[in-house]
């Protein structure tokens, strides 16, 4: 067993823990997108040890951009709702004028 392979193992491991705790807590109604996003980066480690066993490397490529965008558009939703959350009126202290959009 390789050193990658040892530590995309331990990478797993750790995801599961913090889904646990995350479902034992009951923080997941609480941090949805969290949550979903750690069960992505589960299941797509995962997937990606078995894709690249079963597929060449064109269509492996194409899977990795399409896993790619839907990685992309999970940070960019965490980024989006982590920014909602710590600048609402009131709440933001790098300005103190009004919002152009409110959320």
């Amino acid at each position: 067993m390789t050193l990658d392979t040892k530590l995309a193992l331990l990478s797993a491991i750790v995801q599961a823990i913090v889904i646990g705790l995350l479902v034992y807590r009951r923080l997941y109604r609480k941090l949805p997108l969290f949550f979903s996003y750690l069960i992505w980066l589960l299941l797509f480690a995962g997937a990606t040890v078995e894709i690249a066993n079963i597929f060449q490397a064109q269509p492996l490529q194409k899977i990795f951009v399409i896993a790619e965008i839907i990685d992309a558009v999970f940070m960019f939703c965490r980024c989006s709702a982590l920014s909602g959350r710590n600048c609402q009126p009131g709440l933001c202290t790098e300005s103190q004028g009004s919002w152009p959009l409110r959320y």
